[in-house]
């Protein structure tokens, strides 16, 4: 076979690996419900007040800006919504063949190609509309950017990579984590540090303005905690490698992952893919059959896997910060060319049937995974799902009652409600025809507060002020035509204080529990009305 030959087999294979990411991460992109990391993202993109809501948000704005951008020409479907992080899930299938390709070699970039479009986890980010597939591609561009201005160091590839390294940056901040080890290779080369300079300095400008030039937000962050302190501590890197490369399931971390939350996975496959993946690390790591320069390379691929989860790690004993299969992102696209490069030289060094043995092996664990994954059903948080929820709201309640909801729950069914054709203003919901009820949006807990639409402004969660806006509510109705409609809450340890507060201020108004509507499924509101028996 001619080097041209090779080079359109090449190409061919590469394309098909990128039309395989590509249906991995379409299939399926709307059938998901809407959660409430996707109703924050769908807020910023579309709130009149966006410098407050920046300055409220401690992430940085890119993603947020490039949703607002999207959501303006296409709409706030589900798929609408989702269609940008599949589109930045597709691109990074070719980002990671091309920077696979131009560190180690053709065999390399095409390994890397398989692991990126397969890669479970990567896949699941691919179709929540949140940044998290933007920022995996923005490290794979400062991967590829960053080596071939250190091949070819040349004006246009320095700035290449300062633009890529601004877009990591303005993505998430835990991308500097990623970036720090480029200053094993790179750190005597004057074009790194103008880069690292056009990219840094606009990034820190962002984060005095949004950190220190404003008032602090203390909203809680407790769910970071009790995740760090459930995984437990001494396995997260562990737990974080293998998420990255196989994807959760049930047990084996804590937090909400839609389907994985639930999948049922067999125990030898995924150690046997544990035991792979630790394998084809420790042959890309090893000497044997490295070429020339060889060292430095696997240095630094090295530390762009393990010194973000290293530093998130540490940092976390003090300020818990690390999230399993979240944060830990930022390691994702080093460990893609980390294997790739172990399945490249396992191929090229091994004769017979260990390299292609090691693949089947391995792919297998993660095409079971993805068989299990798309094969379970829609997955709704929740007692109930919020568009049935939406649907029992709009059919029950009249220009005279208030829907009462969590601010969790408030998020994720206000969208449905607005997917009904309701419009929102002032803390009414219109439908079309001119029919509409009051609703509002309770926080329970300080991290509530990132979704407390009613009042946006308020930096700290307090119960007693909670107490105080539903007695203005409550006052504002008249007790003789009114229905009070309270979501069913759903039995969480963070919650009592909540309930208690909310039976007192109902009760304290005059209003009971009253019978449910016929016809009305019950685990979405429950009735309560002026005088009723309880």
């Amino acid at each position: 076979m001619t080097d041209a030959e090779r080079r359109r087999v090449w190409l061919a294979a590469a394309a098909g690996l990128v039309l395989l990411g590509a249906a991995l991460r379409l299939a399926h992109l709307a059938t998901q419900e809407i959660w409430l990391d996707e109703t924050l993202q769908l807020r910023m993109a579309t709130t009149d007040r966006l410098a407050e809501a920046l300055r409220l948000e401690y992430s940085p704005p890119l993603g947020y800006l490039l949703w607002r951008g999207w959501v303006r020409c296409f709409g706030e479907s589900e798929l609408a919504l989702r269609a940008p992080a599949a589109i930045f899930g597709i691109l990074f299938v070719p980002a990671a063949i091309a920077t696979a390709r131009l560190l180690f070699s053709p065999a390399a970039g095409l390994w890397a190609g398989l692991f990126a479009a397969l890669a479970p986890l990567h896949v699941y980010y691919s179709q929540e509309a949140r940044s998290y597939s933007l920022l995996c591609l923005a490290l794979m561009l400062c991967h590829g950017t960053l080596w071939r201005a250190l091949l070819r160091p040349r004006a246009s590839a320095w700035a290449a990579f300062a633009a890529s390294a601004a877009l990591a940056l303005f993505t998430h901040h835990f991308a500097a984590l990623v970036l720090a080890p480029a200053l094993l290779v790179a750190w005597r080369r004057r074009g790194f540090w103008v880069a690292c300079a056009a990219a840094g300095l606009p990034w820190a400008a962002w984060i005095a303005w949004s950190w220190l030039a404003n008032t602090q937000i203390v909203r809680g962050y407790q769910w970071v905690t009790a995740l760090w302190n459930a995984i437990p501590p001494a396995l997260a890197i562990p737990k974080s490698l293998e998420a990255l490369a196989f994807g959760p399931q049930r047990g084996s971390i804590p937090g909400f992952f839609k389907q994985f939350t639930v999948l049922e996975f067999p125990a030898p496959l995924r150690w046997g893919g544990v035991a792979l993946l630790a394998a084809l690390c420790a042959v890309a790591l090893s000497p044997w059959g490295d070429g020339e320069d060889a060292g430095w390379r696997k240095a630094w691929l090295a530390a762009v896997v393990l010194f973000p989860l290293a530093a998130l790690w540490t940092a976390s004993w003090w300020v818990p910060t690390y999230v399993v299969a979240r944060y830990d992102l930022v390691a994702f696209p080093g460990l893609v060319l980390l294997v790739a490069q172990g399945f490249a030289k396992l191929r090229g060094q091994a004769r017979g049937l260990a390299a292609p043995l090691a693949a089947a092996l391995f792919f297998s664990v993660i095409g079971a995974k993805l068989s299990l994954y798309y094969s379970l059903p829609p997955f709704s948080t929740g007692s109930a799902p919020s568009r049935d929820s939406a649907a029992a709201i709009a059919a029950v309640a009249g220009d005279d009652d208030l829907v009462l909801l969590s601010a969790y729950r408030g998020a994720t069914v206000g969208y449905y409600l607005r997917r009904l054709g309701y419009r929102e203003g002032d803390g009414r919901f219109e439908s079309p025809a001119g029919r509409g009820f009051a609703l509002r949006r309770l926080p329970t807990h300080p991290s509530s507060l990132f979704f407390n639409v009613d009042h946006p402004e308020r930096t700290r969660f307090d119960l007693d002020q909670t107490r105080l806006d539903l007695r203005g509510y409550l006052a504002a109705l008249d007790p003789a035509r009114a229905t009070v409609w309270v979501e069913v809450l759903p039995e969480e340890p963070r919650l009592p204080k909540f309930r208690s507060m909310l039976a007192e201020e109902l009760a304290r108004a005059g209003y009971r529990e009253a019978s449910l509507p016929a016809g009305l499924p019950p685990g979405h509101v429950t009735p309560y009305r002026a005088g009723e028996d309880e």
